[in-house]
């Protein structure tokens, strides 16, 4: 996290306070924030504070975990002019073979006008190429160009790799533990997303 971005007391909800943090650690990069203990941070928290701050530390970690490791895997991808979004293309792409750009977008989470854009890009790069579906004239589908398949090919081992090395703070089964406690996390709340509107439809 960029402190230089943050406002003081605009992360108070997540259990940070910003006062006083204007500068990053400066071997990390990462804002070196502290947990939130002033009188007007905890005046903006619920007033069940103890009930609900072992959820507030768990976003709070969830969400500097994330953001300390992107950083890091966007620095390694750079090093070959190109963004980790960019990079999550064609990994699925050569995974997968081509798909239609409504596929690829929900598969790294971009919006509809976010993936036109990156194709964009990588076909500039002439790493992607966009190809006709059969079915349907209006849609379309991305495909790596020979050059594309073995440009990933290449930095994909190395890209893994990386992976393993900032992960590998938890051993096997302590990264198993945590994958299938966030996918549980992740359906429970698709599930209660659901659920109003399943209400809503019975009404």
């Amino acid at each position: 996290m960029d402190c230089s971005s943050m406002d003081a007391g605009d992360s108070c909800l997540s259990g940070y306070v910003t006062d006083g943090c204007r500068t990053d650690d400066p071997q990390t990069g990462e804002c070196m924030a502290e947990p939130c203990q002033t009188e007007e941070c905890l005046a903006a928290l619920p007033d069940n504070i103890e009930g609900v701050r072992g959820a507030l530390h768990l976003w709070s970690a969830l969400s500097r975990a994330y953001h300390t490791i992107a950083a890091r895997l966007q620095a390694d991808v750079a090093r070959h002019d190109i963004t980790l979004t960019e990079f999550e293309i064609l990994r699925v792409l050569r995974l997968q073979g081509p798909l239609l750009l409504g596929e690829v977008q929900r598969r790294i989470l971009v919006s509809s006008g976010g993936i036109t854009y990156l194709v964009d890009r990588l076909e500039a790069k002439g790493l992607v190429v966009r190809q006709a579906c059969e079915r349907d004239r209006r849609a379309r589908y991305a495909a790596l160009t020979p050059e594309g398949d073995a440009f990933i090919s290449r930095v994909l081992p190395e890209h893994v790799e990386t992976i393993e090395t900032l992960l590998g703070a938890l051993n096997t089964g302590q990264q198993e533990e945590v994958s299938s406690l966030l996918m549980l996390l992740g359906r429970q709340i698709l599930l209660g997303a659901r659920a109003p509107a399943r209400a809503a439809d019975r009404s």
